[in-house]
C-alpha cells in the first residue's frame, strides 16, 4: 500500500510508511546510534528507513550531521576495496571509462552478497527503505507504465532499462566470469539484481558535485527546494560529508530533505517515489511551427537566429506551475514571425510582444498546443483524485498505481497552471495599450490646465 509523509514542503508519495518515522530502533538504527551517534532517543536527529527527521529545531545554516570519512564511500574508495578488486582484475576486459554508478553498484553488490563482517553498511542495505528501490519505474511492467499516460517518462524508463541491461551483459557478466562468479551463488546477481543495486545508488547517493556521487549509510529524500545542503569536508582524497540547514529553519518532526536537481520524473525513475506538490512537479511541452525549410532569405535568417540561441524546431520546454519558461514566448515569436520580416532581425527583437495582433497568434498557438497535450491523457484530474482518494477509504490500490496516478495528475495540473499563466500574460498584453493611452491622456490634460492658468 502506498502512503504519504508530510515534510513541510509537500506530500511524499512512496510505500509502506505514514507520518513521522517509527521510533522502534531496529538493527539499522542501533548501528547508526553505535557508529554515528544519531538515532539516539536523546539526540536531535532521527534517522530511519523512512528518511531523516528533526527531533528539535535546527536554526538556519546550522550543522545537521557530520559524517566521518570512513562512512563516505567515493568511487575511488569503492575501486580500492570491496567489489573494486573484481573490477581491477578485469580491467583489460572492461570499457576504459566506467560509469560511476557501475562502480558504486558493484560495491553495493559486494556488501550484500560477499562481505561477511557485520557493519552499518549491512544494516543499511537490509533497511526497509531499499525494498522501495523496486518502485522505480525501470521495474514496472508495460501495463503499469501505461498508467503514467506520459510518453516522455515511459520512453526514458525503457531507455534506462535497456542501458542497464547492456551494462549487465557487457560489464557485470565479465566480472561474474572471473572471481566474482566464484564468490557468489549461481544466479545471485541477475540483471534485475544489478538494476536494483544501481537504483540503491541513484536513490541514496549524495553529491559533492554533479559528477561526484558518494554513498553514505543514510537514507535521504531528495527535493529541488530542500531544507538542507550537503558539503564535503576534510581531505580531498578521503572526504567526509556534512549536512547543513539551508536558508530556512527546520522545525521539530520535519523531514530533513537534501538538495538535488531531480524533479518528480527523475525521482520516480531513479528512486521510486515522488512529491505530491505542484512546486516540485513539472512536465514537458513540445512546440512546433511546422516546416520552415525554405531557401528564402527570411527562412535562412530564422534558422541563423535559432542557431544563435541554440534553439531547435520543434523544441521541448520544461513546464512548472510557477512561471512560464523564460525562452518559450521568444521562441514562439521567432518561429511564427513572417519570413519577409526576419532579414536583419536580432534575437532581442523577440524578447517582448511586437504587437497585439502578433502576440495573439503566439498565445493562440500556445493554448492550442496545451489543449492538445492535455487531450492525450486518458483521465481527468478529477478522475485521478478519485482513484487517490479511494486508498484513504481502506480500498486496496496497488502502490505503483498510486505513483502513476499521482504523477499524471501533477502533469495535468502543471499544464492547466501553464494555461492560466498564458491567459494572465495575454490579459497583460491587452492592458498595456490602454494603460499607455490613459497615461498619455492624463499628461495632455495636465498640460492643458497649466496653459489655461
Amino acid at each position: 500500500m502506498s502512503l504519504s509523509i508530510f515534510d513541510g514542503v509537500g506530500m511524499l508519495v512512496c510505500a509502506q510508511h505514514h507520518g513521522p518515522p517509527p521510533e522502534k530502533p531496529g538493527a539499522y538504527c542501533r548501528a547508526l546510534a553505535r557508529d554515528l551517534g544519531v538515532c539516539d532517543p536523546t539526540g536531535n536527529l532521527s534517522v530511519s528507513p523512512a528518511g531523516l527527521f528533526a527531533r528539535t529545531a535546527f536554526p538556519a545554516e546550522s550543522l545537521v550531521l557530520a559524517l566521518p570519512p570512513k562512512f563516505v564511500i567515493t568511487v575511488q574508495e569503492a575501486l580500492g576495496s570491496g567489489g573494486g578488486r573484481y573490477i581491477n582484475q578485469a580491467a583489460l576486459l572492461l570499457p576504459r571509462t566506467l560509469p560511476r554508478h557501475f562502480v558504486l553498484a558493484v560495491w553495493v553488490l559486494h556488501q550484500k552478497h560477499v562481505a561477511k563482517a557485520a557493519s552499518v553498511w549491512k544494516d543499511w542495505l537490509r533497511a526497509a527503505r531499499h525494498s522501495r528501490a523496486y518502485s522505480a519505474t525501470i521495474f514496472w511492467s508495460d501495463e503499469e507504465l501505461a498508467l503514467l499516460e506520459e510518453e516522455r517518462l515511459i520512453s526514458r524508463t525503457r531507455a534506462r532499462r535497456e542501458s542497464l541491461r547492456r551494462e549487465y551483459e557487457t560489464m557485470v557478466e565479465v566480472l561474474l566470469e572471473g572471481e566474482l562468479g566464484d564468490d557468489v551463488p549461481v544466479g545471485a546477481i541477475s540483471a534485475e539484481e544489478y538494476m536494483w543495486a544501481v537504483t540503491v545508488v541513484s536513490s541514496t547517493s549524495l553529491h559533492f558535485a554533479d559528477d561526484f556521487p558518494v554513498l553514505t549509510p543514510l537514507l535521504p529524500r531528495f527535493h529541488p527546494y530542500a531544507n538542507s545542503e550537503v558539503y564535503e569536508w576534510g581531505d580531498e582524497t578521503n572526504p567526509g560529508a556534512a549536512l547543513y540547514v539551508a536558508s530556512s529553519i527546520i522545525a521539530p518532526l520535519q523531514e530533513v530533505t537534501v538538495g538535488d536537481s531531480q524533479w518528480n520524473d527523475d525521482l520516480l525513475l531513479h528512486g521510486g517515489y515522488l512529491w505530491d506538490d505542484l512546486e516540485v512537479a513539472h512536465t514537458w511541452l513540445r512546440l512546433s511551427a511546422g516546416d520552415r525549410a525554405g531557401a528564402e532569405p527570411g527562412e535562412h535568417a530564422r534558422r541563423q537566429l535559432q542557431a544563435e540561441a541554440n534553439w531547435t524546431s520543434p523544441m521541448d520546454f520544461s513546464l512548472t506551475a510557477i512561471e512560464l519558461p523564460l525562452r518559450m514566448l521568444p521562441w514562439l515569436r521567432l518561429a511564427l514571425a513572417p519570413s519577409d520580416e526576419l532579414v536583419g532581425a536580432l534575437l532581442r527583437d523577440f524578447d517582448a510582444p511586437q504587437s497585439v495582433e502578433r502576440e495573439g497568434v503566439v498565445v493562440r498557438t500556445l493554448l492550442t498546443t496545451l489543449d492538445k497535450t492535455l487531450g492525450r491523457f486518458d483521465h481527468s484530474v478529477d478522475e485521478d483524485e478519485a482513484v487517490l482518494a479511494s486508498q484513504h477509504r481502506r480500498q486496496s490500490v496497488p502502490e505503483r498505481t498510486v505513483l502513476a496516478v499521482t504523477y499524471r495528475k501533477l502533469c495535468k495540473q502543471v499544464l492547466l497552471a501553464t494555461r492560466h499563466l498564458v491567459d494572465t500574460h495575454w490579459q497583460s498584453v491587452l492592458a498595456r495599450p490602454m494603460q499607455g493611452l490613459a497615461r498619455s491622456d492624463k499628461r495632455k490634460s495636465k498640460r492643458k490646465r497649466r496653459k489655461e492658468k
